[in-house]
């Protein structure tokens, strides 16, 4: 289904594309979209799953990894905390 009419992609679904591009700026715009773009074609008939699965996985990608990334950052500062409290119990 495509907004006012006809796709300019030629049949593909609109937020299957869409999908794919949000996935790498916001992960989770992106994979909302690509689950909205899978149940229209389906229903539909549009060309565009593809690339609505690959807005799915992009974004799950990059979501995990952004995960990761907040993680490692938390437990760097975490061990950075208790460096410093350890330094300040050394004789002097």
């Amino acid at each position: 289904m495509s907004i006012g009419g006809t796709s300019p992609f030629g049949g593909v679904n609109i937020y299957a594309v869409v999908s794919l591009f949000a996935s790498v700026l916001f992960a989770p715009v992106g994979i909302a979209l690509g689950i909205v773009a899978l149940r229209q074609i389906k229903r539909s008939g549009e060309r565009g799953r593809e690339l609505a699965i690959a807005g799915i996985w992009i974004g799950v990608g990059i979501l995990i990894l952004g995960l990761i990334v907040i993680g490692f950052a938390a437990l760097m500062i975490f061990l950075s905390f208790n460096m410093v409290s350890d330094l300040s119990q050394l004789p002097r």
